[in-house]
């Protein structure tokens, strides 16, 4: 159940960014420093009864670095691949609520994707990729303890594996294109909110009709 607070404020923010890109020869980087600071920030909150509802929890503020890095390296030897490593990454050096001094809860300070594309250019595709999610404080709602208990959300390495091949083309006829995916492919134990665990290892299939 879901119930509204009528004494909400609006959540004001501002945000401020600075950066630097870089794109040579198959090379591809940037990096990008943000701060953000809320007034008012809403956030989910519980009632004594389960409901979901939210709150004003007052001032908060979020800063940090994004990074992307990829390359083709495909590109120095001449070759008709794609074959390009890749990471992006995200590190908050701050994510504070203002007025209890605390880190926000449900917020990582780490979170990254790393892995592998290779592509033929002519309907042939793979990608592997190894998703990051570092550790939260999150409310413990499996507690009977009251009030509820903040307790830590582990992290998580998520590896997922998807190849396409695009088998047959024409004008008239469109293309068709099989996909297959592993997703948490190395079996990872995980779970995006306590309490409720995400699959394990899962495999799925699919024509795709583009015409």
């Amino acid at each position: 159940q879901v119930v509204g607070n009528p004494h909400l404020d609006p959540e004001t923010s501002q945000t401020y960014e600075t950066g630097l890109d870089f794109n040579t020869n198959g090379f591809i980087a940037n990096l990008t420093y943000f701060y953000t600071n809320f007034q008012d920030k809403i956030t989910t909150t519980y009632l004594n009864d389960g409901s979901q509802s939210w709150e004003n929890i007052g001032d908060a503020t979020l800063s940090g670095f994004e990074t992307e890095l990829s390359y083709d390296m495909g590109t120095p030897l001449a070759l008709s691949w794609e074959i390009r490593p890749y990471l992006n990454l995200t590190i908050l050096t701050r994510y504070e609520d203002e007025t209890s001094g605390e880190d926000l809860k449900y917020i990582s300070g780490t979170n990254f994707s790393t892995g592998l594309v290779l592509n033929n250019y002519e309907g042939v595709a793979c990608r592997l990729n190894f998703a990051y999610s570092g550790s939260q404080n999150v409310n413990d709602w499996e507690s009977s303890a009251y009030p509820t208990p903040v307790t830590k959300l582990d992290s998580s390495l998520v590896t997922d594996l998807s190849a396409s091949w695009r088998f047959f083309e024409s004008d008239s006829s469109g293309a068709f294109t099989l996909r297959g995916e592993i997703r948490n492919l190395l079996d990872e134990e995980y779970a995006y909110v306590k309490g409720y665990p995400m699959p394990g290892r899962s495999y799925f299939a699919g024509l795709r009709w583009e015409y």
